[in-house]
């Protein structure tokens, strides 16, 4: 009698975790792009570098002086160990980040979800936001936005549009 009652709850408890698992599946670069938008009709759309990217966006005006970007890395472990090994890489690349102010990886709740974030800034004005978020339970999700000296605070609210669009997936 009692086996009856307990193998539907349990049918319908691995129904529930089978439908939950296929729905954070990873999201290919292509899907992720669908679903974005420019923030305003500032910005255009360049090519990415690799299958990874799905969001690069330059400034019109100001070109690769201003950029959104945007990728997706499969990872075994939170969004927040990802961007901590990261931040320990920055140091080796001389060329880029040589001279730079790093700060600490520091965890936020934006938009109704938890992303980590690091701040960069370099002496000649670079500067350069990095956001992480799990988006599934192998894929996390980094935005960057780098820029230099005044445009980068100006332009802001426009990165604010993308990380909001961004916490919705």
């Amino acid at each position: 009698m009692i086996f009856k009652k307990v193998v539907p709850t349990i049918f319908f408890l691995l129904t529930c975790l089978f439908i939950t698992s296929a729905l954070r599946a990873d999201i290919s670069s292509s899907d992720l792009r669908s679903r974005f938008q420019l923030p305003s009709s500032e910005w255009v759309w360049v090519k990415g570098k690799d299958s990874h990217d799905f969001l690069n966006i330059d400034h019109k005006k100001l070109g690769k002086a201003l950029n959104i970007a945007g990728r997706t890395d499969t990872i075994a472990f939170d969004a927040k160990t990802y961007l901590t090994e990261v931040r320990k890489l920055l140091p080796e690349d001389k060329k880029n980040y040589g001279d730079a102010q790093i700060n600490l990886v520091e965890t936020k709740n934006l938009f109704g979800k938890e992303w980590v974030a690091v701040k960069i800034s370099a002496p000649d004005g670079l500067k350069q936001e990095m956001w992480s978020r799990k988006i599934s339970t192998t894929q996390v999700l980094l935005l960057l936005y780098t820029g230099i000296g005044e445009p980068f605070d100006q332009y802001h609210g426009d990165f604010d549009k993308i990380l909001e669009r961004a916490s919705s997936l």
